[in-house]
């Protein structure tokens, strides 16, 4: 029998999901540790071995600290800034650089990725249904785009995540202001709201600037859909799809609904194979009125969803330990209905919402004590939530929305 899986979760972040992918991940007999901000769920779950303290002024080092201590055979990086450190460092440290291959895929890819207009114009060239998208250098080239898109026009910007630094202009005077919110911040500007707002890894954008290149999408009628995949070395192992049923605006999903949509898996086949794609990745879609979905981005890390296990062939954590040497079967579905509300985001959202009576809600019933930290009691249980047992009584309210 093999040594267990050795894996490093990065979060630059507060988001509550990368602490179910531990969850994940420990189901399947792997020894987890994380390297996170002291606010961070990873360091209330019951399922983190070991955590180490990531460093907002001294990020790439504190990084290369971490992987050092706990030799991972993976790192998974769980938001943009992360995956973005990790790039960085396997650019710095050339010892590094391999296992940073395995974990995240081609190096030399990653400035696309990063890229929303640099990523679409490869993906359609993939043959991906890409959305139409121009570069905003100036205020000509938003003239040329609301020209050939019309109004409603989508502004993007580059270097932001979570709904942040996207905006729906309905006319000239909406996209000129959107255009101009997304122009370049001092850093003593990022280092006042890191402070402000109490958001660290703002700093670590003020250290590592970059321009916010700003691009303009057509605007597609319709829903927005997802999709969760796990990749090889351009192979793609395993995908989920879903269809976005509710949100919180711009920002991340809190419901879903299981898709087996053919356009979906085939483009998610052809951006791991075009990207050289390794480790968990996003894929946002928007789809139209023909029920064609078309793609927005791809976030180059893990993402909300990827933490589930939805039968054979669908648990993307099984199917990457199994391609890094690490053979796992399946885990059992979770669920075999097709409508899934995302513990906390859907009841962070709306604790009455109805969603949690039908859908099947995706409390972390093997980490209690994550529930509890995630603010989850006996008073928020109602007729249609189903049973936590063990859990202490308290409290804490609901918290604020996140991923």
């Amino acid at each position: 029998m093999s040594a267990p899986a050795k894996i490093l979760l990065a979060a630059a972040t507060d988001w509550p999901f990368p602490a179910r992918l531990a969850g994940a991940f420990a189901a399947l007999d792997a020894k987890v540790e994380a390297i996170c901000l002291k606010r961070s769920p990873l360091r209330q779950s019951g399922m983190v071995m070991r955590r180490h303290r990531f460093s907002p002024l001294k990020p790439l080092a504190s990084l290369a600290d971490a992987i050092a201590a706990s030799a991972p055979d993976l790192v998974v990086p769980c938001d943009d800034l992360m995956a973005e450190l990790l790039w960085r460092l396997g650019r710095a440290r050339a010892d590094l650089a391999p296992l940073l291959a395995r974990s995240c895929g081609d190096g030399d890819a990653f400035p696309a990725l990063s890229s929303r207009n640099g990523f679409l114009r490869r993906a359609a060239l993939a043959g991906a249904p890409a959305a139409d998208t121009i570069a905003l250098d100036n205020g000509a080239d938003l003239e040329r785009a609301i020209a050939a898109f019309g109004l409603p026009l989508v502004l993007k910007a580059d270097g932001s995540w979570g709904g942040d630094g996207v905006a729906i202009a309905a006319s000239r005077a909406e996209a000129r202001a959107a255009l101009a919110k997304f122009s370049p911040v001092s850093r003593l500007r990022a280092v006042m709201r890191a402070v402000k707002r109490r958001e660290p890894h703002v700093l670590v954008r003020a250290r590592f600037p970059r321009p916010p290149q700003p691009g303009a999408q057509r605007f597609i009628p319709g829903h927005p859909a997802t999709s969760s995949i796990a990749c090889w070395q351009g192979k793609l192992l395993a995908a989920n799809h879903f269809d976005v049923l509710v949100s919180n605006g711009t920002g991340p999903a809190t419901v879903l609904g299981l898709s087996h949509d053919p356009v979906m898996e085939e483009t998610a086949r052809r951006l791991a194979a075009c990207f050289g794609l390794s480790g968990l990745h996003g894929l946002d879609y928007m789809r139209g009125a023909d029920g064609q979905p078309r793609l927005l981005e791809i976030n180059p890390r893990a993402t909300p969803s990827a933490h589930l296990a939805l039968g054979p062939d669908h648990d993307l954590v099984a199917a990457l330990l199994t391609a890094a040497g690490h053979p796992m079967p399946d885990r059992p579905a979770a669920t075999l209905q097709d409508r899934i509300a995302l513990f906390p985001q859907e009841w962070r959202r709306d604790p009455q919402s109805p969603h949690l009576a039908t859908a099947y809600h995706d409390l972390p019933m093997g980490d209690p004590a994550l529930a509890a930290a995630l603010g989850w009691h006996p008073a928020a249980l109602t007729s249609f939530s189903q049973a936590f047992p063990g859990l202490p009584a308290m409290e804490t309210a609901p918290g604020s929305p996140g991923r």
